[in-house]
């Protein structure tokens, strides 16, 4: 009885340090997976960082162009404007010749 005792405590002893290497060998890939995904979270977090700096500094780049553009849009208005104005400075001039010539004529043809 006790040979069987002592039989079945060994046996229950070995089944014990088996399922012990077993959760060992479970924990130990457990933890090796746990660091394989930490070490990919802080690489990704590095990736996301570098993003938002790109992004960032493209979006600041694209706010410059916006406000060059703008600028140079205003300069080209007034460019318009001014051009426009001596259109009408050169049309009236033209008129006013015109007259002056229709008048000269008038006078011209009256005798003078």
């Amino acid at each position: 009885m006790i040979k069987t005792f002592f039989c079945l405590f060994v046996t229950f002893l070995t089944d014990l340090k088996q399922q012990v290497a077993l959760l060992q060998a479970e924990h130990a890939e457990t933890a090796s997976e746990l660091e394989k995904t930490r070490n990919m979270l802080i690489l990704q977090h590095k990736i996301n960082r570098d993003y938002q700096t790109e992004v960032e500094s493209a979006t600041q780049r694209l706010d410059d162009y916006k406000q060059e553009y703008e600028t140079k849009l205003d300069e080209s208005a007034q460019l318009l404007d001014m051009r426009a104005a001596r259109i009408k400075v050169f049309i009236w001039t033209i008129l006013l010749k015109q007259i002056q010539w229709k008048i000269l004529e008038k006078y011209i043809a009256k005798g003078g």
